[in-house]
């Protein structure tokens, strides 16, 4: 898909010291671990499945990969938590009982 400057095939050497200069010139720090970690996050989170993701990250295990379908979890229940129907007429029913008295 992105090739060098040679037109030959990019390996993870020729990323990470394209990495290393971009983040010099905007004064960051960003590896390309983190970038692989942004993008199975997203991933996730954008609907993908965990077989899709295993995959498309070269998982030979579903092991690394549910680490990172646990961090997707944990973002439903924090978004449940704040958006839920129930909890928000649950606390409603609550604050009317509290104002009645």
């Amino acid at each position: 898909m992105f090739c060098s400057y040679e037109g030959r095939p990019l390996n993870r050497h020729t990323w990470g010291d394209w990495i290393e200069i971009y983040c010099k010139k905007m004064r960051t720090r960003i590896r390309p671990y983190d970038l692989r970690h942004v993008f199975a996050l997203e991933f996730l989170r954008n609907g993908a499945n965990a077989f899709a993701a295993q995959r498309a990250l070269g998982h030979s295990t579903m092991e690394m990969t549910r680490r990172y379908v646990a961090l997707v979890n944990d973002d439903l229940k924090t978004e449940h938590a704040k958006a839920s129907p129930v909890d928000r007429l649950i606390k409603s029913t609550k604050a009317k009982r509290n104002t009645k008295i």
